[in-house]
């Protein structure tokens, strides 16, 4: 083969191999959520990347929810990336009520990628966000969490513990 034919056949390899790297982008995470027997594996509702000016670049803006039937008694399991994992996040964890709802303590650590919420007794699981924040400035330029990555849990009630479905109940 002659050089001038090698040089031509490297520089085409070369040229396909960027563009099709160009076209790639690493695909975004999912979170798996189990309760009550079943598991549910889903990519983000938003996933967004600050850029080097600081701005968001968003790739998912209406992304799936996860969704699982549990009992008011049903801890829920969420796996989490280590890429998911090794940035700041939190829970937000609502109840049904809304008046157990509350917000984990902001994981720092790199190193959970597990996590279990138990719920609060007698309060039914609405909805668990897995969320990355990051800090923004509110419209008065003050300091404020923001999440810009978003993993979304919607919990369907199942029939209370002990009860049969195929009993009906009357009303007396």
């Amino acid at each position: 083969m002659s050089f001038r034919l090698s040089r031509l056949l490297a520089a085409s390899a070369l040229g396909l191999l960027s563009l099709g790297l160009a076209g790639c982008q690493a695909p975004t995470p999912s979170v798996t959520w189990f309760g009550n027997g079943s598991a549910a594996d889903v990519g983000p509702k938003v996933f967004c990347e600050l850029n080097s000016s600081l701005a968001f670049d968003c790739s998912q803006v209406d992304g799936p929810t996860a969704s699982l039937t549990l009992h008011d008694t049903d801890p829920v399991q969420i796996n989490i990336p280590a890429e998911v994992a090794r940035a700041p996040w939190w829970l937000v964890i609502s109840y049904a009520d809304d008046a157990a709802s509350y917000r984990t303590p902001l994981d720092t650590t790199g190193k959970t990628l597990s996590y279990t919420v138990v719920p609060t007794p007698g309060h039914q699981l609405k909805q668990i966000d897995l969320q990355v924040p990051t800090v923004t400035a509110d419209t008065n330029g003050n300091p404020q969490w923001t999440p810009y990555q978003l993993w979304v849990l919607s919990i369907e009630p199942s029939a209370p513990t002990g009860a049969d479905p195929a009993t009906p109940t009357s009303a007396g």
